[in-house]
């Protein structure tokens, strides 16, 4: 009988000291969880705040038509943001691209620095204009205009251009007039840089470009023929582009009308007159006592903003994410 109770005594005294242990470890367990919790709690906060500054950053530069000086200008940081803040670096500075990244610290509990730093590659999208198969920023007037087609969207009273550089045409021109020039009749190509007015005369075929610091007079001449080789526009005219008692004229590529911002698309008396692609006048779009006159947008031309034309863009495109630390 002694013997039975020391050993029911024994066998209780086993059972709390491992339940006793037990409980030390569950202690001992929830503790480390909690702490870990925590950890990861802070973790996923500065990795926001990275986030955040990533954000930030970008609306900066949307209304910045150059970042080629990023690097060394601009407001990047340190900007206090929640329990920490971020700091913004760039490289590669081009004029319509970068690269960047964003280092988020915060000071948790017991004043431990936590640290978390994401980057991306930042280009600006595809101007604006490019969405419509006409975009003018004056008025569109058709008077007295027989059959005028637009196949696409078209907008008026707009303001949203992208600019051109013409050094950079200047510079890869296969040919640089300086002054006016006529295309008297015959076949050309490559890239034509006039800074001048020019005038086109009848039957001409132009496989290549025409980038003048002037007018660009078509009047009383017919079938003419430009196409342009991508990713070069087929026409850029800093001021006016004229047609009047014209006929049989087949544009295909990028017509800009008005690079300084202020010239205009005048048409009088054409016919058969058919640009496919996309036409942005800056100025105003004047059409009259015309007929068979066609533009269609086509994407496909305008894949990707043409070299020397910059800006006019309300939108910016982030790639290549991804978690340095």
């Amino acid at each position: 009988m002694t013997d039975n109770k020391g050993i029911s005594v024994a066998g209780v005294i086993a059972i709390m000291l491992i339940l006793s242990l037990l409980s030390i470890v569950g202690v001992s367990l929830l503790g480390s969880t909690s702490s870990l919790g925590l950890d990861y709690m802070q973790s996923q906060q500065v990795f926001y705040i990275a986030e955040a500054g990533r954000e930030w950053y970008i609306e900066q530069i949307q209304a910045d038509n150059n970042w080629s000086d990023n690097a060394s200008s601009g407001d990047k940081g340190p900007k206090n943001f929640a329990n920490g803040s971020f700091t913004i670096t760039v490289s590669d500075c081009q004029t319509d691209s970068l690269d960047m990244v964003s280092t988020a610290v915060l000071t948790g509990y017991e004043n431990q620095a936590l640290q978390r730093v994401v980057s991306c590659h930042v280009e600006r999208g595809i101007p604006d204009a490019f969405n419509y198969a006409l975009y003018v920023g004056g008025n569109i007037t058709s008077q007295g205009a027989d059959n005028f087609t637009v196949t696409g969207e078209q907008a008026e009273g707009v303001t949203n251009f992208p600019s051109v550089n013409f050094f950079y045409y200047q510079s890869i021109a296969d040919h640089v007039i300086s002054g006016n020039h006529t295309f008297a009749s015959g076949t050309y190509s490559g890239v034509w840089y006039v800074d001048g007015n020019v005038t086109v005369n009848s039957n001409v075929a132009i496989n290549g470009s025409i980038i003048s610091t002037g007018n660009i007079d078509m009047n009383h001449n017919e079938n003419i023929t430009i196409t342009a080789v991508s990713p070069n526009p087929a026409l850029i005219a800093e001021g006016n582009f004229q047609f009047q008692d014209s006929d049989h004229i087949t544009i295909t590529g990028l017509i800009y009308v008005g690079a300084n911002l202020s010239g205009n698309f005048l048409m009088q008396k054409a016919e058969d007159i058919n640009f496919t692609g996309s036409v942005l006048v800056a100025g105003n779009f004047n059409l009259q006592n015309s007929e068979d006159v066609n533009i269609t947008y086509d994407e496909l031309i305008l894949d990707g903003l043409p070299p020397g034309l910059s800006g006019g863009s309300s939108s910016v495109v982030a790639s290549g994410w991804k978690e340095v630390l």
